[in-house]
């Protein structure tokens, strides 16, 4: 197990992990469309050797494990203790479920891979080429990839849809060049360039489009968006409790008016990122 640069380390242990803990079942809800087509996608068979990149709270990789069966092997890499302690939980009956606290960039895996998968742990590595084609090298020869991650923010109007609420708030559009984050790998051009300089084969860049729901109702949802994008941001800034409550009263009243006739159903868009080695 490598040992991470610590800022990120500490963010992902005391800030970030927590909260996506705390969000873990609303996020499994909301991106469950995308979820069920990576595990379509990449096709774990029984016996084979999955290593699951940025694996969070576990959801696919308990999905892996139980595609694997006991002859297989699952991997779920990440640096959010938090998270994996979660995963660590969620795998208790299944002996082929291992987890590594580690940075899956500079990590040292055993080239013996049949199939590395993410959803969207992919796109927060400081310097991608060197993580990418350190990923390389965990698969075994003929194994394959299937990565998800973001389109572009505008193909994604469920994150900001709440913010709906608040049309006076400046809308924040993050560009994919400034480093590490959600939208990093939203070009497909500069990311198939990406993983071929990298030493992946037969790279192929697709496109899935789905609808997604923010909860079953709109106090599901509420909680949901409490816990991560815009909303939570606004949340946090808060200057007073007085203004978080107005903010929540701004925030329910517009998701009960737009659940009135039922669920909303948004639009999503992920690329999924297929490759040889």
């Amino acid at each position: 197990m490598v040992k991470m640069n610590e800022e990120p380390e500490a963010y992902w242990r005391e800030h970030a992990g927590p909260k996506w803990v705390r969000a873990r079942h609303a996020v499994d809800h909301i991106v469950s469309p995308i979820t069920e087509h990576l595990l379509a996608v990449a096709d774990a068979q029984p016996g084979e050797r999955v290593i699951d990149i940025g694996c969070g709270c576990g959801t696919t990789t308990v999905a892996f494990a139980n595609q694997v069966g006991p002859q297989g092997h699952v991997l779920g890499v990440d640096v959010s203790d938090p998270m994996l302690e979660v995963t660590r939980d969620a795998g208790t009956d299944l002996p082929q479920l291992d987890v590594a606290l580690a940075d899956a960039g500079s990590h040292s895996f055993t080239p013996d891979a049949h199939l590395l998968a993410s959803r969207f742990g992919v796109m927060f590595f400081p310097d991608p080429p060197a993580a990418f084609a350190n990923l390389r090298t965990a698969l075994a020869p003929g194994g394959r990839t299937a990565f998800i991650c973001w389109q572009p923010i505008q193909r994604n109007p469920w994150i900001s849809y709440i913010m709906r609420a608040f049309p006076e708030a400046a809308p924040s559009m993050p560009d994919p060049d400034a480093g590490p984050g959600p939208f990093s790998l939203s070009d497909p051009d500069s990311t198939r360039e990406l993983l071929t300089t990298s030493g992946f084969n037969d790279v192929v860049v697709e496109a899935f489009e789905t609808k997604v729901s923010l909860g079953d109702t709109a106090a599901q949802a509420l909680e949901a968006m409490t816990e991560v994008g815009g909303f939570s941001r606004m949340l946090a800034e808060a200057e007073s409790d007085a203004q978080r409550v107005q903010l929540n009263e701004r925030a329910t009243e517009f998701l009960d008016n737009e659940y009135r006739d039922g669920v909303p159903k948004l639009d999503a868009a992920v690329w999924v990122l297929r490759a040889r080695a």
